[in-house]
């Protein structure tokens, strides 16, 4: 993974190479790198912008970033594609690809050939250190990976079957007595 994190960043972040091409550098078979990608897609180190053609998160994190300094350049907010080609430094098919991108995961919103920036969906891709740096700082850092701060993994902890949940019930103070409910008695 290092050596491959190596070839799709630094300079190369806003055209990085494709899937075929990093195997041809490493001399190593397409379907391993395709499957380091892809899992390292999953934990959201990479995104997948067109077929077989990997970003670093950072990256897209500079994307935006760049498409917001396009949108606060121009009138109305607006860009277009060759704006943002000349900005990136990629190509015409790699800034589409990116943009296309960008507008399914409604960063941006594409009125003909014009694009702006959704405002709400901006920091899709920035870590959280970078978004709210004083929240992540007081809280200790990054925030929890589920959302709940009273999560505890581990064995055991994992809902049984069917999805029931033990912390989806009412407090036993709150249940209703029906008489009906062997577990009231």
């Amino acid at each position: 993974w290092l050596q491959i994190e190596r070839l799709i960043g630094g300079s190369t972040r806003y055209h990085p190479p494709r899937v075929r091409d990093i195997a041809d550098m490493l001399a190593k078979p397409e379907a391993e790198i395709r499957r380091i990608l892809k899992l390292t897609g999953r934990i959201g180190r990479v995104y997948e912008v067109a077929h077989d053609h990997f970003f670093l998160r950072p990256a897209l994190a500079g994307i935006v970033e760049i498409v917001d300094d396009l949108t606060a350049a121009e009138p109305g907010g607006r860009f277009n594609a060759a704006q943002f080609r000349d900005r990136a430094g990629s190509g015409r098919k790699v800034a589409i690809q990116i943009l296309e991108f960008l507008d399914r995961h409604g960063v941006t919103l594409r009125r003909g050939d014009l694009r702006l920036v959704n405002r709400y969906r901006r920091d899709l891709f920035r870590s959280p250190a970078d978004t709210e740096p004083a929240l992540a700082e007081a809280s200790g850092g990054a925030s929890s990976p589920v959302g709940r701060p009273d999560f505890k993994s581990g064995r055991g902890r994992e809902p049984v079957l069917g999805g029931f949940d033990s912390h989806s019930l009412p407090p036993l103070s709150q249940r209703r007595d029906d008489g009906d409910n062997p577990l009231s008695r």
